[in-house]
This record gives C-alpha cells, structure tokens and sequence, in this order.
C-alpha cells in the first residue's frame, strides 16, 4: 500500500507585545524623566517634528540637526508592523510505502518540511528531511530478524544575533530610539547620501550576518527474537545513533549612522566566521529471554532477564577568525585576523542486567517484582554500581464473585500499589570525580612583550559520587462505568535522594568551589486523574463521540540540603517548597509626599531619601519601622515573606473526538489551574526597569499620577526599579485554558475514488493555539513567560494548516 499526506500550513505569533508607537514612547520618555528629576528629554518642538512627519513623510524631513550638532531622526515606525509577517507559510509532506507476504513485512517512509519565520526581510528558515524503513523476515518458523533505518537532516538558517545589540532578535525590539525613531536608511540630500544604513535593527537583520545549523541525525537498528522452546523467547537488538553537527556563524561588520553623520562599526565590529564541528556516536545492545506459561488456565506466570550496555562518545571542534575581507564570502582563508579554535572530547558508558517476574491469578491479583543492577563510568570505581529494585501489586476486585450484583453499572475496578527505585546519572559532566585543570588561552597580563597562555590549579572533586535515586510509592484505581466512563486515579510521593549538588560551605580562603556530592534530597507528591466517556447515538448513521479529562497537580519539597546551613532564601533550603516566590507585601501606592514621613522607613530598597507621591508603600511586617531584607534567611527574612509559588498547579487537558458519516472532528483543551508569575524586564515595565526602553501600553497608561491617582501601576520614573520588586501588588496569575488543537476531517466516500485507484482520501484542516483565557496582563502568552523576563523568547504561534490524506 502506498500512501500520502501533506499539507500547507500559516504560523502567526500567539501574542506580541502592545508596545508604544513613536509619539507614545516620546511623551513616556518626558514623564519618566521629569518623574525622575525634573527634567524633559525631548522638547516639545521635537515631538511635533515627529507629528508632522508621521502625518506627511512626503514634506517633512525625517531628521532634523540639534543645536549641539547632533542627528534627531524623526520617522515614526511600528516596529512590529513593519518587522512581523502577519503570516508565516510552511508545508509538509510524507510518503509511505508498505507490504510483504506471510514471512516479510517491509516499510519505507520519506519526508520533507519547510518552515518560515516570522520576520518580513531575512528571516529564518527551518528545513527538514526525513527517511525511514525497517524490513522483518522469518527465517525460520523459530526464528525472526528485523532491522531498522531512520535517517533525519534538519538545517536552521537564522540571522546572527550581534552580541552588542542584546540577547534576543524579539528583545532587541524594546530598545528605544533607534528602533521606533530611525529610519532604515539615511534619505534623499543626507550629508552621506542616500541608502546608507542606520541603526535601526532591520539593518542588521539584513546585514548577510547568518548562523547555519546543519545537522543530520542516522538511527540504525538490528534484532532477532529465536522461540527456543514453548514459552521461551530470546530476544537481542544492536542499535547505533549517529550525530553530525556543522554550524557556520558568521557577523559582517558594516557602518551605520546613530546621531552623527559619522559612520559607526562599534555595534558590528570585529568582522569573524567561526565553524563548529560536533560528532557524536551511540552504541545500544540489550539481550533477554522472555519465559511465560500458563498453568491450570488459572496461574499466569511470566520472567524475563536481560543484560544491556550502552556507550556514547563525543568530539567537538571549534575554529573563529576574525577580520573577513568580504562579508559576501565568509570562509577561514578570507579572513586576516586572530585565530582562536577549542577541541573537545568526551564519552560515558552504562551496563546493567535486568529481570521482572509477574504472577497473575485468573486476572484477578496480579503481582510483578522488577530488579535493576546497573554501572556507569560517570562515577568513581567502587561507587559506579547501584541497585534498583521495584514490586507491584493489582487486585481486580470486579472479578470477584461479591461485586457480580455490580456488573451492570460496575464493569471493571482494580486497585493498584506500586513501590520501587530508578537511578539517575544524567550530570552535566560525564567525568566529575577528575580533576581537571584549567585552561586561558591568552591571560590578561603582557609577558615578555605577549599575553602567555595560562593553566589554573584544578579545583577539588568528591571521591564518593554516586547514583542518584528516585523512589516512588504510588497507589491507584481503574474503573469502567457502563461500559462507557473509564476512570484513573494515582496518588504518589515520589522520593529523590543522593542529589547531586554543591557541597558543604568551606570558608572563602580554601581558593576554589567546593566539590559536588550527594547532598540533597526532593520530595514529590502529587496525584493524577483520568475519564474518559464513550458512546454513540441510536440513528441511521450514528454519531460517535468520546470526552476525556486528565487532571494532574504535585507538590516539590526540599527535605535535605547541605549547603545552605544559615536557609539563605535565593537557595534551595531545608522545608522549600519548589518555585517559592519571596517578596514584599504592598501597602499600596503613596498619593502624598507628605505620607512618607509616617510610614516604615524604605531607604534600604533604593531611592534613598527620595520616596514620594506615586512610589510603593510597603508592609512593615516585622514592625520595625524598616523596611528591610533582613539576613535574606528564612528565619530573618526582614519585611518578606513567600508570595506566590512560580510551579504550575492542577494541569489538565480536556480531549474530545466525534465522527459522523464521513465527517471526523477532534479538540483538545490545555490548561493550568494556578500559576503565579512576577513580570520582569523592559518589555514589560519599560522606563521604570530601563530608562530608554519603549515598554508597553498596559504600564504606561495604567501608572500613577496625579491626574490618575487610581493607577494600577507606580509612578512612571525612569531606573526606579525599586518600585517594581517582587510584591503582592504585581503578583500576576499566568494559568490559562488554550484551545490547543482542533481538527475537522472528511473521509471521501470509496465509489467516488475507485476510478482513480485510490483506497482512501481524507481532507482536513487543523488549528493549533487559535484560542486562550488568561489574566495575564500586557499582551503576553502565558505559555511563554520564563524567568518573568517576558517578551524576549521566540514567539509561540497560532498555526492553521490545510491538509489532504491519500491511499492507494
């Protein structure tokens, strides 16, 4: 059989910031500073400069020469507008091929998708290709052997972030003047002419400036499964994952005009291209035998033993030069200056064995015991082997013979309890018990006329790492109503011990970071919910329908950790729940310079002896008559205490699927329940947190004056960052419901398709986030909001795709 599916799909942003236009971020600009001391950044004749040029571009200059010589560009751009497609394209499409005969069964699949960014001029562009088959043959009526190839390229063109112009394309966004004031290129009777760039950030997004991520992944399998005897199986695969990695990153240096007609290279300069080449390979065999036989046709019994190793090595290399001749070619012999180039090398192995053993009466109580002896190199010979064991147990009740009075309502209920360990040796190092040395490559000292090379003391390792391990204990039930309503419950508490952190504090004069060992341990309880409702209707052509609900909620505690003897808050601490947020509790705002005085004192925060109308009031918990951190300890925190709790709380997903004749339809709901969230950052709160940011219509519009003396928001001063620390006030909720997925399908019916061969063809169109609720204030996903610095990652987008589905 051979079939396809492929399809054509549009990508917009989910949500982007509703930042202030040109004329909005200049006023904002003068209240911030005259906020701050009085002062008028921009007078009131530049600010009409901008109100004419945005009315008529056609006869007004976009630049006009300030008394002190400098340019005041004056063009009015929406940033957003003119940067963001208002839709992204893409497609996708896959071909499958399968078939065989009674012994051989064989399939073949190949793909390709495409991908645009988001930007109108020199976006990204994702492509991917794919390739996949696996053939199984019987050799034999004892014998079956298998293989498998999976092969994926992916390539991810991007332009270069320039390090001086900040960490993120979407960040660089909010970076006032040259962003909403400078026009892309100089005009018409411009002392340097026209067309020369700016520093306006479409420039270098244009510049040629890429960073090329090529990677192509090989996933190679073989297995046999050889029926020895009745009952008896044995079973061995070899895999081998393959991974090569070619990036090319190169920066164009190009001059610009800022606010003379000077040209500057600062933001662009050294000109470089860097290549980076990484290699990895993975090696998996795993070999069992699998034993079951049934006795009486009551007793069920089952065991399986196995042996598994697995290793992986890595080599990395690096190589930048400076000074390229011609930004149009950017390869290592055109280039003149300074070579730098850094080598890497690693690897890990793991081995272990393996066995299960299940018992099932009569699919009444079933009982399984699962054992784990496994060794890694990533630990010191003599602490490399850990012992993980497991045993769990199910009664279904239902089959009893009590419960047969309950069967028309009750079909089905089993209860579940679950006790076992998993190791974890997943670090950051694969080799963290070594010593390692090191290395500058230049130190910053001239020495007889050179910067030498430099080799630093190695710091100090724990002799006695070790696995982690996750212990868990769970029990639950599954239920069937009617024949209809499927019912799940776990409860857990999920137990992490022998985490691996930094060790206990030693004093400042040791001259080196204390080692890692196994000094932490985490406590999780949690519970999961399942239901899932089936039915159809009595008609001619019946509609089928099912609902789900999945619910889910955990809680994470710190109930050991070493090495924060004193419980400083900005650490993990003994009693922490995971993802505290501490912080101020809020008064309000001060509507009176004059209520000061009568207040805690809150010098210590910032703006010392400059608080005033418009500013936060905080609570003076401890009452006295401070407003303070105290210690910054759990048991001196000073006026703050825990405000809200960043991890998400009561997650859930709502499936519903419904078909119809040849009509097929399918949603999905996501949500979280409860999330606290503290904004940061100047996509946010603008001036306030950066005085030249341009910062959002939600802040600006909603602070503190006295002709708005019910603002939401504090006063809007510019670098008054002292206002906006974590507080009760700003507390923000970023649960949510998203429509995640809809889906509407028609199967065309087989008469109208035999004429042409086919076996089946289906046509459908899909929405992926189209729809969200949420409280989340200024314009942003809560999906998306990290840290709290929100705003500055690759937007989240609404996708709508139109597909079609063949067979023949």
């Amino acid at each position: 059989m051979i079939s396809y599916s492929g399809s054509l799909q549009f990508n917009k942003p989910t949500y982007l910031p509703d930042l202030l236009t040109t004329e909005e971020y200049l006023e904002s600009q003068n209240v911030a500073q005259r906020n701050l001391n009085g002062s008028q950044k921009y007078s009131d004749e530049q600010l009409q400069w901008v109100r004419d040029y945005k009315a008529d571009p056609v006869n007004n200059p976009s630049y006009h020469i300030l008394p002190n010589g400098k340019i005041f560009w004056n063009a009015s751009n929406d940033v957003i507008e003119a940067m963001v497609k208002p839709w992204a394209p893409g497609q996708n499409h896959t071909i499958n091929v399968n078939g065989g005969n009674a012994k051989t069964s064989y399939y073949v699949s190949a793909g390709a998708l495409n991908q645009d960014g988001l930007f109108k001029t020199s976006t990204d562009v994702f492509k991917r290709y794919n390739f996949t088959t696996n053939v199984s043959t019987e050799l034999a009526t004892w014998l079956t052997v298998g293989a498998k190839a999976n092969y994926i390229s992916t390539s991810y063109d991007e332009p270069h972030k320039y390090p001086n112009k900040g960490s993120d394309w979407w960040e660089q966004m909010t970076r006032g003047e040259p962003q909403v004031l400078f026009p892309a290129k100089t005009p018409a009777g411009s002392p340097v002419g026209e067309g020369i760039a700016t520093e306006n950030f479409v420039n270098f997004l244009e510049s040629g400036s890429r960073r090329v991520n090529n990677s192509a992944t090989g996933i190679y399998s073989i297995n046999a499964d050889a029926y020895v005897i009745e009952g008896l199986k044995i079973s061995g695969n070899f895999s081998y994952t393959s991974m090569r990695q070619n990036i090319k990153e190169h920066q164009v240096a190009f001059p610009y005009i800022r606010d003379t007609w000077i040209p500057q290279i600062s933001g662009t300069s050294p000109s470089f291209v860097q290549r980076d080449f990484n290699a990895s390979d993975y090696f998996a065999t795993n070999l069992f035998a699998d034993y079951s036989t049934v006795i009486n046709q009551k007793h069920s019994l089952a065991a399986l033993v196995g042996y598994n190793q697995e290793w992986y090595n890595f080599t990395g290399a690096r190589i930048k030069r400076q000074d390229l001749i011609s930004g149009g070619v950017p390869v290592l012999n055109l280039a003149t200056g300074p070579i730098t180039s850094t080598d890497e090398q690693t690897s890990w192995a793991i081995r272990g064995v393996f066995a299960r053993f299940n018992y099932d009466y009569m699919g009444k109580y079933l009982i399984e015991f699962n054992s784990r002896y496994d060794g890694t190199s990533r630990f010191p010979s003599g602490r490399r082997f850990g012992y993980f064991p497991s045993v769990s147990a199910g009664w279904r009740i239902s089959k009893e013979k009590f419960m047969d009075s309950f069967f028309r309502v009750l079909q089905d209920l089993k209860f579940r309890a679950s006790y076992g360990s998993l190791g974890n040796q997943l670090l950051n190092e694969n080799f963290p018990y070594v010593s390692l040395f090191d290395i500058n490559q230049q130190v910053p000292f001239i020495l007889s006329g050179a910067l030498p090379l430099g080799i630093s003391a190695p710091g100090l390792v724990s002799p006695d790492l070790t696995w982690e391990k996750v212990s868990t204990l769970d029990f639950g039930a599954d239920a069937n109503l009617w024949g209809r309503l499927n019912l799940g419950f776990d409860w857990y508490k999920r137990t992490t011990s022998g985490m691996l952190v930094a060790g206990d504090r030693l004093p400042a004069v040791l001259g080196t970071s204390v080692p890692q060992r196994n000094g932490a341990e985490l406590q999780t309880t949690g519970f999961e919910f399942s239901a899932k409702w089936i039915g159809q209707t009595q008609m001619t052509h019946p509609i089928k329908y099912d609902l789900g609900l999945v619910l889910s909620n955990y809680k994470a505690v710190i109930t050991k950790f070493d090495n924060n003897p004193n419980k400083l808050i900005n650490n993990y601490y003994v009693g922490q729940s995971v993802g505290e947020i501490w912080g101020f509790e809020t008064v309000g705002i001060f509507q009176n310079t004059g209520d000061v005085p009568n207040a805690a004192n809150q010098d210590q925060l910032g703006n010392s002896g400059k608080w005033g109308a418009g500013d936060i009031q905080y609570a003076d918990l401890n009452g006295d008559k401070v407003i303070t951190r105290g210690a910054n300890t759990v048991d001196n925190p000073g006026d703050q205490r825990i405000i809200g709790n960043t991890t998400p709380k009561y997650q859930y997903g709502i499936v519903g699927n419904l078909s119809w004749h040849n009509f097929d339809f399918n949603l999905l709901l996501q949500g979280v329940g409860k999330r606290d969230f503290v904004p940061r950052g100047s996509y946010f709160w603008g001036a306030i947190n950066n005085a030249g940011a341009v910062g959002t219509r939600e802040v600006y519009q909603d602070s503190w004056s006295t002709e708005n003396p019910e603002g939401y928001y504090p006063i809007y001063k510019a670098n008054s960052s002292f206002n906006i620390l974590p507080q009760t006030r700003f507390l923000q909720s970023s649960a949510y419901l998203r429509l995640k997925n809809i889906s509407l399908g028609y199967t065309v019916p087989l008469k109208a398709i035999q004429k042409i061969r086919l076996t089946n063809a289906r046509l459908y169109v899909t929405g992926q986030n189209l729809w969200e609720y949420t409280k989340l204030k200024g314009n942003f996903d809560p999906e998306v909001t990290g840290s709290g610095d929100v705003g500055v990652f690759y937007p989240l987008q609404r996708v709508v795709s139109f597909g079609v589905q063949l067979s023949l």
